[in-house]
């Protein structure tokens, strides 16, 4: 039998119940639990609702990250056309370029026959003009 720690006698039915009565019993446990289940459920539906909620979100970021990426596409097949136009430009600006190099260095040079016509012009015409003179 079980003997109390402060007297050799052995416990009576009403110390044992005194004794037991600061101990849960299964009744009590079992209304813990319940409570406890409860809100846990509870707290797992609300986590529930904030997953479909970050999932709906998901969604929509998908979405927009789908069309930022069309638009990217867009993008740069706008700067490949660029780059197409602008390499002809290039291609027409260079012929453009060496044509007026051309044209410039032919100025030169005609530039150049003028005034050696103008030179001997002048020249001729100081020869005429002594040949024509009277003396």
């Amino acid at each position: 039998m079980v003997k109390n720690s402060t007297s050799s006698k052995p416990l009576s039915k009403d110390d044992l119940d005194t004794a037991l009565k600061a101990y849960a019993t299964k009744a009590d446990l079992n209304k813990a639990v319940k409570g406890s289940e409860r809100i846990l459920r509870a707290e797992i539906l609300k986590v529930e609702g904030k997953v479909e909620n970050v999932e709906v979100v998901l969604k929509r970021l998908e979405g927009k990250v789908e069309n930022v990426e069309d638009g990217l596409k867009r993008l740069e097949g706008k700067v490949d056309k660029m780059d197409s136009t602008i390499e002809k430009i290039s291609n027409q600006l260079d012929g453009f370029v060496g044509r007026v190099d051309d044209l410039t260095n032919d100025n030169e040079i005609g530039a150049d026959q003028i005034h050696r016509l103008r030179e001997d012009v002048k020249e001729r015409g100081k020869r005429i003009a002594k040949l024509e003179s009277p003396n």
